[in-house]
């Protein structure tokens, strides 16, 4: 893919992460930037192949997708260690740049070399992307998952009977590390109790 048009993707992608926020806040939904979550997330987004963390914008992309589990990895990747992406997950592309260095042209012919007697190189920059997937859009390899923190979760009296008394509530679920209301099924599902940072920010949330 040339460039330029992974250059629009990218952009495409953060626009588009922007707009949900917004929509949430226009709604009258009860949330937070994508980016700013009020439930462990154990740093920036990390490689669990390589375990090392994913740098520019790629941590922003990342981050923004919600998920309090930081390690992603390729769909070959969850292959090669045994599992398999969920049917219906959607990837993330990350992008890198590949550098290539070389001290002949292309007839094979050297640059030359500079007054301390070191060979003339030049360099060539190509932009890449790939696409990766959270671990918990994953199965199959959970053993391999490092352990996630987490604090001991003390239910608050009051916001517990508020939810046990509501009109017509929605079953809350706790599936996957990300918040949000599906219409279609009336449910809300919720990061697990343990993952958030504190007692009132699971109930805020």
């Amino acid at each position: 893919m040339a460039n330029d048009k992974i250059y629009q993707m990218v952009t495409e992608k953060i626009v588009g992460k922007l707009v949900e926020a917004i929509k949430d806040i226009e709604s009258g939904r009860i949330g937070v930037a994508p980016w700013n979550r009020p439930w462990f997330n154990a740093g920036n987004p990390i490689s669990l192949i390589s375990k090392k963390e994913y740098k520019g914008i790629n941590t922003f992309l990342l981050s923004a997708l919600g998920y309090a589990n930081p390690y992603f990895l390729t769909y070959k990747q969850a292959k090669n260690l045994g599992g398999q992406v969920k049917k219906g997950e959607k990837g993330c592309p990350v992008v890198f740049w590949k550098v290539t260095e070389y001290d002949k042209d292309k007839n094979g012919n050297l640059y030359g070399v500079n007054a301390k007697g070191k060979k003339i190189t030049k360099k060539t920059f190509l932009l890449r992307y790939y696409t990766v997937f959270n671990v918990e859009q994953c199965t199959g390899f959970e053993n391999k998952i490092p352990t996630l923190e987490t604090r001991k979760f003390n239910p608050i009296a009051d916001a517990e009977k508020i939810i046990a008394e509501m009109p017509n509530k929605p079953t809350i679920e706790h599936e996957v590390a990300k918040a949000y209301y599906n219409p279609s099924q009336d449910t809300v599902n919720l990061p697990k109790k343990e993952l958030f940072k504190s007692d009132e920010a699971y109930y805020s949330t």
